[in-house]
């Protein structure tokens, strides 16, 4: 089961998602109180935009074991990403108002409570337990990347390009730290070539990685290669089509090319898929406000 879980990870890094699904449902339908193949099956789930199955299964697996922390981020994540903040609150803040800070004990326990915290926007608190858990294990790479990302969201390039180079130290090729280089290298430079670069090298692991192909886009919208953008946005969301990132980057290609309708249409799918999402030209638009300062 262990050797199948571990397969179902280096797929599901290589962009193989629906092999990636099959073998970690078939370990979560074998053990359903295991909380290891509901985390595997929840983040395949996710990643194709099947959020509802993804709450299901991960509540499953939370039940069974209520300190697997990393099942119970993924379900307060799931369960935001369908619109649901309440339900998601009452699963989060259990973790960050917990009284007994021994219940965490590994690294990878502060890593999963720095990442509630920063989900229900306790920044401080967030930044405090992956410096626990970076000091806990100093051979971890998570609670970096989890530091970069968490110090990206307080613009803070800086300290977010520091933790994402000394993750890829511990880790080389860690995906996810090349992809906060590249936001950092998006949000700083003149010219995009560091961040191609970074975004390419994930792109030779994962050629399917939305975060890396959400990027590109990025990068072309601010280039004024709206078309581009468009091509690659599409096949993001032929492979999930509740890409609310994805679809919020469409409507500003569209606004990039004048198209009205376009922008329209693009709007009204945002909305089927989540009323009131709020951040349709955050990606976009804070790039190109820090650039004009």
């Amino acid at each position: 089961a262990e050797a199948g879980l571990l397969l179902a990870d280096l797929l599901l890094m290589r962009g193989r998602v629906e092999e990636a699904e099959g073998l970690a449902r078939a370990a979560f339908e074998r053990a359903t109180t295991q909380p290891a193949g509901a985390l595997r099956l929840g983040r395949a789930l996710l990643r194709r935009g099947r959020s509802k199955g993804a709450v299901r299964v991960l509540r499953t697996g939370y039940k069974a074991d209520p300190e697997a922390h990393a099942v119970g981020v993924m379900l307060g994540r799931a369960l935001l990403e369908r619109g649901d903040e309440k339900a998601a609150r009452r699963v989060l803040e259990p973790m960050v108002q917990a009284d007994d800070r021994q219940t965490y004990r590994t690294a990878g326990d502060l890593t999963a409570v720095g990442v509630a915290a920063r989900l229900l926007g306790e920044i401080r608190f967030a930044f405090q337990a992956f410096d626990e858990a970076a000091t806990l294990d100093p051979t971890a790479a998570a609670p970096l990347v989890e530091l970069g990302l968490t110090a990206l969201e307080r613009y803070d390039t800086v300290n977010a390009e520091k933790a994402f180079s000394q993750a890829l130290k511990l880790r080389p090729g860690d995906p996810r730290a090349l992809l906060g280089l590249a936001r950092v290298e998006i949000e700083i430079a003149r010219t995009y070539d560091g961040a191609l670069r970074h975004i390419a090298a994930v792109e030779e692991v994962d050629p399917r990685s939305p975060g890396a192909k959400r990027l590109r886009a990025v990068i072309d919208i601010l280039g004024e290669r709206p078309d581009e953008a468009l091509t690659t946005l599409k096949m993001v969301l032929a492979d999930n089509p509740s890409d609310l990132e994805a679809l919020s980057l469409v409507a500003a290609a569209r606004d990039a090319q004048a198209d009205r309708k376009g922008f329209e249409a693009a709007l009204r799918k945002i909305r089927k898929v989540r009323k009131g999402y709020a951040d349709v030209f955050t990606p976009v638009a804070r790039f190109a406000e820090r650039q004009n300062r």
